[in-house]
This record gives structure tokens, sequence and C-alpha cells, in this order.
């Protein structure tokens, strides 16, 4: 087939589904092995119409961030990927996956402030996500996985590293404290317990 039919393949992909995040990552990374980090960066530009609708979604944010990150080495340019996506669609703050891949970026970029104000904006928007839930949406649909309590650990494990004074150890204190109050925390455990029962009634019939 070669590059050029490849090429073709991958263009015709996002054609049929235009509004599959993970045929427009693929054809990225493609683009990217084989012409280039600006012949990549314009595939994401295609996107643009579709991303602003949101028809597409925080996978291709990420995808694309982590490229920019990775890839090419560009960790600044990936910064503005993810406060772009925030910025767009705040809906993301409740996905942990993509929270945790940005709060990874701020610290290796030494930005200890923002990374601990975005573990803080999340937290918030995850409970919030739990009381627009109560009225009848299925928790698993509002908050991916890994789920709320990986992103409460990660910001555990991110103050500990970070711990310097006593004002710090309060400060931990406190997190587990609110950990453990967390709505998101505790629905999300409920409903996992209720889909192991669910799986070991079905074993059993």
């Amino acid at each position: 087939v070669g590059l050029s039919g490849a090429r073709r393949v991958y263009a015709s992909l996002v054609k049929t589904v235009p509004s599959s995040d993970m045929a427009w990552a693929l054809y990225q990374r493609f683009v990217r092995r084989t012409e280039g980090k600006a012949a990549a960066r314009q595939v994401f530009a295609l996107t643009q119409t579709a991303r602003s609708r949101g028809e597409l979604g925080r996978h291709l944010y990420l995808s694309h961030a982590l490229l920019e990150w990775h890839a090419n080495a560009e960790p600044t340019i990936a910064l503005k990927v993810f406060q772009q996506a925030v910025r767009r669609h705040p809906h993301f703050l409740h996905c942990s996956d993509f929270v945790l891949s940005y709060a990874e970026l701020l610290v290796s970029r030494q930005d200890v402030r923002d990374a601990r104000s975005l573990y803080e904006r999340a937290t918030a928007a995850m409970d919030h996500a739990v009381d627009a839930a109560a009225g009848g949406a299925p928790l698993a649909t509002t908050l991916p996985q890994p789920g709320p309590k990986a992103l409460w650990l990660a910001y555990m494990r991110f103050e500990v590293l970070h711990a310097s004074c006593p004002r710090d150890s309060a400060r931990l204190r406190d997190l587990e404290v609110r950990m453990q109050a967390s709505r998101a925390v505790r629905e999300s455990g409920r409903e996992e317990g209720a889909l192991r029962r669910g799986r070991g009634g079905g074993g059993s019939g």
C-alpha cells in the first residue's frame, strides 16, 4: 500500500467516523511518524469545528497534548492544549484520566501552585457532578474511570512529595478528611460495590 496509501486509509476513516476521537488520534499519530510535527498539527487543526461543537471529546485533546509533550518535546504547547481544553469544555475536569495527565505535566514543569489548583478544581467538579447525577444520570457515565478516588489519591501523593513544613502536614490531614467526605468518592464506591455484587449474583444463577 505504501505511506501515501496508508494516509488515504486514515483520511477515509475520519470521514467515515468524523466524531471518533480515536480515529483522529490514530490519524494524527500516523502523520506525526511519517510527515513530522507540522503536518500532525494540521491534522488536529482540521478538527477545530468539531471540537468547538463538542462532537469530539477529551481523548483527542489528551492525545494531542501528550503528542506535543512527548513526541514533539514541546511541553509549553502541550500545556496550552490542556488549558484550551478546560476553558472550552469545563466538564473535562470530571474526567480523572485527563486531569491526572494534566497534573503530571504541571508537576514536570515545577508548577506546584497550578497543579494544586487543578486538583482542587477537579475534586470540586467531581462532587458537583455527583450532585447533578442525583437527578437520575448514571454516575459511571458522569465520572469516567479511573474515577474520583484515584484522583484524590494522586492529589495526596502530590502533597506528600511537596511537603516541606508543618503546615503541609496539616494540609495532608485535611485532604484525607476531605477525601473520606467526598460525595464523588462515596458514590463511586457504592456503585462499584453494586457492580461487584451484580457480577457475583449473575455467576451463582
